[in-house]
């Protein structure tokens, strides 16, 4: 299920984009999912709490997330970048893998070792000995985390992390993945595999009329791709589990971007509206996201610069992006400090489907 466009359009790097899917990344995005924190109240389907969780899982399971908590949703993206790189299609693929490895390779994936702007500021020895259970090295490199990810949720998530020991590590990561698949995905797969499998499809066809950049453009609903120095391919991979959120991952020379699947069918009912006019108007109906499309109607902004202008904290401010992106309108470029701009194409829309929804009233 791999679809590949190359950019021959005469720039130094040659992008390579591959479009992919398969259970076993749709595995980890729900685990990623249900340890997301405050971005949970955003997503098109709100998981389980874990008071809910703890209610109607087994009992190795719940200690198995109570170990790694909440925040331990941050590093279930490393697990991805390894599905990828290693082939790990099947659920039990990546838990027989991962039951193979020592538990300080495992560790050395959920800390950052593929993480190239990482492992750039952090020293080899560090992110060794952090792996084996170092707790000064481990404090060492969520310092360094901190700077090279300036999000509180990152740094507290690889400060969980470096509080177990590998063991520890190795037994609930296992644990929660084959629990998790056995008693929740497992019900779920045929019916996961047949949406994401036709959002594939759909890609795929694109990728043979369009440009790298416009792919993925279309399949993030937003995102536009700048060159980076260190990037030589984009790996898309559709998922339902954190929808409407782009979640960024990274392995080696490889950028991963879990976008959301698009809707791909009408509602069975004509009286349910699309869920493209529900996101427009949601998005249209809070006063700090009109005021960031008022700022963004006379010029590009950071998220910084945004968050300034409403009076937001940064994180609330991406909240609120992600919405504005997910109803298409707005766009925002894919960089160590990214851009957002207005999709002004996009305003008509409001009224149109609108009145298309409206015009199917009896």
């Amino acid at each position: 299920m791999c679809a590949k466009v190359m950019d021959r359009t005469g720039s130094k790097a040659r992008l390579e984009v591959d479009i992919e899917w398969a259970p076993a990344y749709e595995l980890v995005m729900q685990l990623a999912a249900t340890g997301s924190g405050d971005i949970k109240g955003t997503f098109d389907h709100v998981p389980p709490s874990f008071d809910e969780l703890r209610t109607n899982l087994s009992p190795r399971l719940v200690a198995a997330l109570e170990l790694l908590g909440p925040a331990g949703g941050k590093n279930w993206g490393a697990l991805v970048g390894l599905c990828w790189h290693l082939g790990l299609r099947e659920p039990g693929d990546l838990i027989g893998h991962l039951s193979s490895l020592s538990a300080v390779d495992i560790r050395l994936v959920l800390l950052g070792a593929h993480l190239p702007a990482l492992r750039a500021a952090t020293p080899p020895r560090t992110l060794v000995a952090a792996a084996e259970g170092d707790r000064a090295a481990g404090r060492e490199l969520i310092e360094k985390v901190a700077t090279v990810y300036p999000d509180d949720s990152d740094a507290e998530a690889f400060a969980l992390l470096v509080g177990l020991d590998p063991e520890q590590t190795k037994s609930a990561v296992v644990a929660w993945l084959r629990g998790w698949h056995r008693e929740v995905f497992a019900a779920q797969e045929a019916e996961v595999a047949r949406a994401l499998t036709r959002d594939l499809d759909a890609k795929r066809a694109l990728a043979r009329t369009t440009s790298p950049e416009h792919l993925i453009e279309i399949a993030t609903n937003g995102l536009q791709y700048t060159p980076q120095q260190w990037v030589r391919r984009v790996v898309l991979i559709p998922h339902l589990a954190m929808r409407p959120w782009n979640v960024m991952n990274a392995w080696d020379e490889a950028t991963i971007v879990c976008y959301p699947a698009a809707d791909h069918d009408l509602p069975a009912d004509p009286a349910e509206p699309p869920s493209r006019l529900v996101r427009l108007h949601k998005a249209l109906g809070d006063e700090k996201r009109l005021r960031m499309l008022r700022v963004l109607s006379s010029r590009t902004a950071t998220l910084q610069e945004l968050a300034d202008a409403t009076g937001l904290a940064k994180s609330s401010a991406h909240h609120h992006t992600v919405i504005l992106r997910s109803a298409g309108l707005i766009t925002v470029t894919l960089e160590d400090t990214s851009r957002y701009t207005l999709r002004r194409e996009a305003l008509p829309d409001v009224a149109r489907w609108l009145d298309a929804y409206l015009e199917t009233a009896p």
